[in-house]
């Protein structure tokens, strides 16, 4: 079996498959007071354009909850590039939205749609996202959201070998399995970048990033990433653990 270990390893060059423009968005499961990340991004050759708000959220029965007021400016995305933007988890009286599950449907260049689900979870403490699609031959960043330790720390981590039962620290469980990987994501490497650092006054950051060399055998490789923060003066800092993303490689 393929593991992501080939990252690390090296392997044949090849080129990258076809060339897409697609979003994300997340963290696919959110604490309360988390806004969520809406990113486009441009792997095709050419330039294309986007509004500076190409979103909309509803709720699960096609309700709209959110439908942002934007003026109408054209954002350009060159190849390559990512463009982003947070829905604050409110709606459009500005009020913040239940817990729940909520639809984001996404415009994209051209005018193709993408929806995405997300759920706001009241007991998660912290979760995870890609800024754009995670592809061979990119550097894509992750959003890190953990509202209750804002300008904390914060270590990411990887697991090829999936989230249970997880790693017991002093705090907590964090929700990835001990192995190579993880391992590997602890350490300075050229690959998983930034996984460690510091987390904004609102309790982000978008400074960890996966960054992909163009190695075929990598297509359709999936690992699990998520993180722990370390809110100062506790005896144990390790104690908010964020929800695991499960990333898949694509070409």
């Amino acid at each position: 079996m393929r593991t992501f270990l080939l990252l690390i390893a090296g392997a044949a060059l090849a080129t990258a498959g076809p060339a897409q423009v697609a979003s994300t968005v997340g963290p696919p499961v959110a604490p309360v007071g988390c806004p969520i990340s809406i990113a486009i991004s441009n792997d095709s050759p050419a330039q294309v354009g986007t509004g500076i708000c190409p979103y909309l959220v509803e709720d699960t029965a096609g309700r709209p909850v959110y439908v942002p007021i934007c003026p109408a400016i054209l954002r350009l995305v060159e190849p390559g590039e990512t463009f982003s933007t947070l829905w604050p988890q409110v709606d459009n009286n500005g009020r913040p939205v239940p817990p729940g599950d909520y639809a984001v449907t996404v415009t994209l260049p051209g005018g193709a749609i993408q929806q995405h689900t997300v759920t706001i979870d009241a007991t998660a403490r912290g979760g995870v996202a890609t800024v754009g699609v995670v592809r061979l031959g990119t550097a894509r960043r992750l959003y890190a959201c953990s509202p209750r330790t804002p300008n904390d720390l914060y270590v990411m981590a990887a697991s090829a070998s999936g989230t249970a039962p997880g790693v017991a620290l002093c705090g907590g469980t964090l929700p990835l399995n001990l192995d190579p990987l993880l391992l590997a994501s602890l350490q300075p490497n050229p690959v998983l970048l930034d996984f460690q650092g510091l987390l904004d006054g609102s309790g982000t950051t978008t400074d960890p990033a996966i960054a992909l060399p163009p190695i075929a055998a990598l297509a359709g490789v999936s690992f699990h990433v998520a993180f722990v923060a370390a809110p100062r003066g506790q005896p144990c800092p390790l104690t908010v653990f964020s929800e695991p993303l499960r990333i898949t490689v694509n070409l």
